[in-house]
């Protein structure tokens, strides 16, 4: 009898050690499970943190593998949407060391709202190469016009005027060219009337209208009659050589 109870005493007593062990163990897992889902959601915030956004997405991933919700879904989502965005922000930053301004400006616009840390500096960005995009061709046509090269002078400014219609020295450089297109017909019309000018002629050459008229209808083998209409300029011109002629017309 007495055995028999000691029996049974021990095997409540191994039952409830056997209940203690496994509710521990029970809690050490699920501490541990907890805790690595913790540990790789803050990993991850840091690995975003530091723009290292493939490895956040891959830390993010594993968390789900212990708990799958919305908020974790919704980290991996604007991970990849910042490390679209950090790429687009490089690549206008290089676009615009190599001063492709314009170009710089359309990658600058590419940038997420959701980015906080470009999405400020790339507005700025944006109207900083809007500028040396307008001083870099004012300084083209300023050369372009030194050069009397007014075609590209034209160019340069167009470029300025379709960025800032209103730009006083782009209007200013504007004027100068047309002046001085103007000048140069002036000149080129001044030269052209000084060559002919210098032309010797013959005052004293007896070569007539009449006789115009009649050599060149010889030449083209023309018989006066009454429907044939001749006019002759009276005012005669010289050749090279100073020889006197008319213009004649059938």
């Amino acid at each position: 009898m007495f055995s028999s109870r000691l029996f049974k005493k021990r095997n409540v007593i191994i039952l409830a050690i056997s209940i203690v062990v496994a509710v521990a163990c029970s809690g050490f897992y699920y501490f541990d499970r907890v805790k690595s889902y913790y540990d790789l959601i803050s990993s991850g915030d840091k690995a975003a943190a530091s723009d290292n956004f493939d490895r956040a997405i891959n830390l993010y991933t594993q968390a789900e593998t212990y708990r799958k919700n919305s908020k974790i879904d919704g980290k991996i989502k604007l991970a990849g949407i910042l490390k679209s965005s950090k790429a687009s922000y490089d690549k206008a930053v290089k676009e615009m060391k190599d001063k492709n301004y314009l170009g710089a400006v359309d990658m600058f616009k590419k940038m997420d709202n959701h980015d906080t840390k470009r999405y400020k500096a790339s507005k700025n960005n944006i109207e900083q190469c809007r500028n040396l995009y307008v001083s870099d061709n004012l300084s083209k046509a300023r050369a372009s016009f030194k050069n009397n090269d007014f075609d590209n002078a034209d160019k340069y400014l167009a470029n300025v005027f379709k960025l800032d219609a209103d730009n006083k020295d782009a209007k200013s450089i504007k004027s100068d060219i047309a002046k001085a297109v103007q000048e140069h017909k002036e000149e080129t019309a001044k030269v052209s009337a000084a060559q002919a000018n210098s032309i010797p002629k013959n005052e004293d050459d007896n070569y007539t209208p009449q006789m115009a008229i009649k050599l060149a209808m010889e030449k083209d083998e023309l018989k006066n009659s009454p429907d044939l209409l001749t006019y002759c300029n009276n005012i005669p011109e010289y050749d090279s050589n100073g020889k006197k002629y008319f213009h004649v017309f059938f």
